[in-house]
């Protein structure tokens, strides 16, 4: 499988993007792929934009694996989830508290994108979370990273036209999963 240059790929993303006439623009594809490289690529051509980065971070000193959370240009960083050894479990409500008063704080400000890398599970049992994002999603330009599994952005995309969907799995030849076979029937997503 041969890889595309990041610039020649950010350059198609957008090109195609454009072309949907989409509002949002969300990136899947397989873990390594090169998602949350390409959003931060596109993320250096935006003149206003905020947003938030989760990442899985393993400690191999002791074997503990959490989802970290930190709004992008920031320095704190939050710890959202940790893994129970069977699965990852919210810290304290943190997507209801902490997550709830972070949506809250970008709505507020005068960026006209808001960016998210990456939406993953543990957000999903998050309601008050999800309806911030849904906010967010009315007033604002999206650009997200989103798992190719089961996510939020799954309940976020209900019934909307608004969303262009991008697997860039697709521009390497490789075969989109079944849910995203399914993602694509329900809105505008790339071909």
């Amino acid at each position: 499988m041969e890889r595309i240059p990041i610039e020649e790929l950010r350059q198609r993303v957008l090109r195609k993007f454009e072309r949907s006439g989409a509002r949002h623009l969300i990136l899947t594809g397989s873990i390594g792929i090169g998602k949350s490289t390409l959003l931060r690529r596109i993320q250096n051509d935006l003149k206003s934009y905020s947003g938030i980065r989760t990442w899985l971070d393993f400690d191999p000193i002791h074997s503990t694996r959490s989802i970290k959370l930190q709004e992008i240009g920031g320095d704190e960083i939050y710890t959202a989830a940790s893994w129970d050894g069977q699965k990852m479990v919210e810290e304290d409500h943190f997507f209801e508290t902490k997550g709830v008063e972070l949506l809250e704080k970008h709505q507020k400000l005068g960026a006209t994108i808001f960016l998210f890398d990456e939406i993953g599970r543990v957000e999903k049992k998050s309601p008050e979370f999800l309806a911030r994002l849904r906010t967010l999603l009315d007033t604002k330009i999206f650009y997200g990273v989103k798992k190719k599994e089961e996510s939020a952005f799954d309940e976020l995309s209900i019934g909307r036209e608004d969303f262009f969907l991008l697997d860039l799995d697709d521009f390497y030849g490789e075969i989109p999963s079944e849910e995203l076979k399914e993602s694509r029937r329900n809105g505008r997503f790339a071909k």
